[in-house]
C-alpha cells in the first residue's frame, strides 16, 4: 500500500532520522558496526578506512556474511561482474588498494575469527584458508543478525542504527560522528580521472526511480557545460519488470535518497509512488516531449512532482500540472498516453541496459565507456571533460 505523501515526507524527514538516531545510540552506544561479504569487493574497501573510524573511540562490531539472495540481488551475476570493475575505479579515486578476488570458500575459510583479524585479513586481501569449523552456521547468524538490524548486503556501516553504504556515503558517516563531537581521522578527497570520451551521452532513466531524479540536475548542468548531445533511454521500474525490491531494501533506499537529497539541495520526501499508471502515462509523453524539444524540462517537472510535491501523475490533472509547467500543451499531453508505441522502444533500452551488463538506473552510456548510480558523475564528468574531479 503507497503511503500518503504526506506521510512519506514525515518519515523521511530530519525530525524521523533524529529519533532514529536517539534510539540507536541506546541501542548501540558507541558500536560501530562493520558488515563483511568475501564476495563483495566494496567490503574490503571498507575495512581500509575503517581504522580512520575507529580512532574516535567506535567500538567495532563486525558481521561476516554469505551473499545476499535472489530476493535482495534480483540480477546477481551482473552484479557481482559489475561490483567489481565499479569497486576498482573506487579504489583508485579513494588512494585504496584494489580489491582482490577471493579464493573459493574464502567466507567459510574466515567465519568465527576476531573482529580486528577480519578487517585485517579484508583490508590486505587475504581471503582464503580451511574451512573453519560451523562456518555456515556462523554465516547464517550473522546474516539474521543483520536483518534484525534492517539491512541486507556487505559493503555497509552502522552507526547509531543509521547505515551507510562504505566509501560512498563515508561523508555522510563522518558529519554523523561530527554532529556527536567526535573526530575522524583526516582524508584526501576522492579524486576521479578517466580517458577522455565522446559523446553522445546516453542517460537511461526510470520515472520511479528516486536516484534518477536526485542525478537529473547535475546531469542536464553537465550537458549544457560541456555541449554534449543527451539522449535519454526510459526504462520500467524494477518492479514493473518482475525483478524484486523486498520491503527493507525499500526503506533503506527510501532514507538514503532523502539525506541525499538534503545534502544536494534538492527538494525530496513528499512522494507520490507512479508505480503502475503513472509510469506508464509518463512514459506515453515522453514522445511527444521530445518531439517538442521539451523532455528535460518534462522529466524536471514530472521528477519533481513526483519526489517532492505529492502530485499523483496517475490522474489527469496531476498529470496536466507536470505538463503545463514544461512547456507542453496539457490536452496534447493526455492525449499521447493513448499511443502505446512506447512499450516497444523501453524494451529495447531494457535490452541495451542488459548488454551494459547493468539492470538498473541511473546508467550511462558515451561511447564504450559505461557508468551506474549518481555516485559515480564525478567520473562521468571526469571522462567528458577530459580531467581529474576532486569529489565535492
Amino acid at each position: 500500500m503507497a503511503l500518503p505523501p504526506w506521510l512519506a515526507a514525515l518519515l523521511l524527514g530530519e525530525g524521523a532520522r533524529d529519533l532514529s538516531r536517539t534510539i540507536g545510540r541506546l541501542r548501540q552506544g558507541r558500536t560501530l558496526r562493520i558488515v563483511l561479504d568475501a564476495d563483495d569487493p566494496y567490503s574490503q574497501l571498507v575495512a581500509q578506512i575503517v581504522p580512520g573510524l575507529l580512532q574516535c573511540g567506535l567500538e567495532p562490531e563486525v558481521l561476516l556474511i554469505p551473499p545476499p539472495g535472489p530476493e535482495w540481488a534480483p540480477d546477481a551475476e551482473r552484479l557481482r561482474a559489475w561490483a567489481w570493475t565499479d569497486a576498482a575505479r573506487l579504489a583508485d579515486a579513494h588512494g585504496l588498494r584494489r580489491p582482490t578476488p577471493p579464493e573459493p570458500g574464502a567466507a567459510e575459510a574466515l567465519a568465527g575469527l576476531p573482529a580486528e583479524e577480519l578487517l585485517a585479513r579484508f583490508a590486505a586481501g587475504a581471503l582464503s584458508g580451511p574451512p573453519a569449523e560451523g562456518a555456515a552456521g556462523l554465516l547464517a547468524r550473522d546474516q539474521q543478525r543483520l536483518h534484525a538490524a534492517g539491512h541486507y548486503q556487505g559493503g555497509m556501516l552502522q552507526l547509531e542504527g543509521e547505515w551507510y553504504w562504505g566509501l560512498d556515503r563515508l561523508d555522510l558517516l563522518e558529519e554523523h560522528l561530527r554532529a556527536r563531537g567526535l573526530a575522524p581521522a583526516e582524508r584526501s578527497a576522492p579524486v576521479w580521472t578517466a580517458a577522455p570520451v565522446e559523446g553522445p551521452l546516453e542517460l537511461f532513466y526510470s520515472f520511479r526511480s528516486p536516484y534518477s531524479y536526485l542525478a537529473l540536475d547535475r546531469v542536464l548542468e553537465l550537458v549544457d557545460r560541456t555541449g554534449v548531445e543527451l539522449r535519454v533511454r526510459t526504462v520500467l521500474p524494477m518492479v514493473m519488470r518482475g525483478l524484486s525490491v523486498p520491503r527493507a531494501k525499500r526503506l533503506y533506499l527510501g532514507r538514503d535518497c532523502a539525506r541525499l537529497a538534503r545534502q544536494l539541495g534538492v527538494p525530496f520526501g513528499r512522494f507520490a509512488d507512479p508505480v503502475g499508471a503513472g509510469v506508464e502515462r509518463c512514459l506515453g509523453i515522453v514522445p511527444l516531449a521530445e518531439a517538442e524539444g521539451r523532455l528535460p524540462a518534462f522529466l524536471v517537472s514530472a521528477g519533481r512532482g513526483i519526489w517532492a510535491e505529492g502530485i499523483d501523475v496517475a490522474t489527469d490533472r496531476g498529470l496536466a500540472l507536470v505538463t503545463e509547467r514544461a512547456g507542453l500543451d496539457p490536452a496534447a499531453a493526455l492525449g499521447a498516453t493513448a499511443d502505446e508505441g512506447w512499450r516497444q522502444t523501453v524494451e529495447d533500452h531494457r535490452l541495451a541496459l542488459l548488454e551494459m551488463g547493468l539492470w538498473g538506473v541511473p546508467c550511462f552510456r558515451a561511447g564504450e565507456f559505461v557508468l551506474w548510480g549518481q555516485d559515480r558523475l564525478p567520473l562521468l564528468e571526469a571522462a567528458l571533460t577530459g580531467g581529474a574531479q576532486a569529489a565535492n
